[in-house]
């Protein structure tokens, strides 16, 4: 349980946990009175549930029964990963499945975030990740993991 409706308890508390790698607060009222934090050792398919609000800390490591992130992720509308961007650009049109396209054909990119025209200027823009930060809302962006760094 949390002692209030506050995410980044969770978050932190899943930081702490060297073998938490994600992490899902389910608002109070929904398995209770209080908040209630899951840790998890892995990472489960997204599920978009106004009950709960969820975070990726670290990559999994891929294991035969856990062979990392599927490759059927859906993109996150209105998350934005911030950090760990090792390249950025401005796109010619309006279409995120271009920046999610750009991040697949790069094997180092992990995640990526599309930034909606008027936010970084006239332009959308798309921001390529190395590593997988945290989502944090917002409705600059839309969001996307494509695959897991396995050690």
């Amino acid at each position: 349980m949390l002692p209030t409706d506050d995410w980044t308890e969770c978050q932190t508390r899943c930081r702490a946990d060297n073998q938490c790698v994600a992490w899902t607060t389910v608002h109070p009222g929904v398995q209770g009175p209080n908040a209630r934090c899951w840790l998890k050792n892995a990472i489960p398919e997204p599920s978009a549930n106004s009950c709960c609000v969820s975070g990726i800390e670290r990559q999994a490591v891929a294991t035969p029964t856990q062979p990392s992130l599927p490759q059927s992720l859906q993109p996150r509308f209105d998350i934005n990963l911030l950090g760990s961007d090792y390249r950025q650009f401005a796109l010619d049109a309006d279409e995120w499945a271009q920046c999610r396209s750009a991040c697949k054909a790069e094997s180092a990119c992990l995640a990526w975030t599309f930034v909606r025209p008027g936010v970084q200027g006239p332009r959308a823009h798309c921001r390529l990740k190395n590593k997988i930060p945290p989502p944090t809302p917002n409705s600059c962006c839309i969001s996307g993991i494509e695959r897991t760094e396995v050690r």
